[in-house]
């Protein structure tokens, strides 16, 4: 098992803050084990967590390209000049 201070997995993370990553830990997203009085992060919650996150965003690409294309499909554009409302 690979364990990491907090400052590696900030920099792991992209430079996250120390506060974002104990809210990671309180959450549970992920792992802290300490070694005497030393907190440490696993190595396979980070990758957890990674696995999660890029997931995640593959779902919402996924979801606004459909959005997308329903609201293309579904849009009606009037380019006749007169205000359909009205008419």
């Amino acid at each position: 098992m690979t364990l990491f201070s907090i400052s590696e997995v900030k920099r792991i993370l992209g430079d996250i803050g120390r506060t974002k990553i104990y809210e990671l830990v309180d959450s549970g997203e992920l792992t802290r084990v300490h070694i005497g009085t030393r907190a440490v992060i696993t190595g396979a919650s980070i990758a957890a967590y990674i696995e999660r996150l890029s997931a995640q965003n593959a779902a919402d690409v996924i979801t606004t390209s459909d959005s997308v294309g329903d609201v293309q499909h579904n849009a009606q554009v009037d380019v006749s000049g007169t205000d359909p409302a009205v008419a």
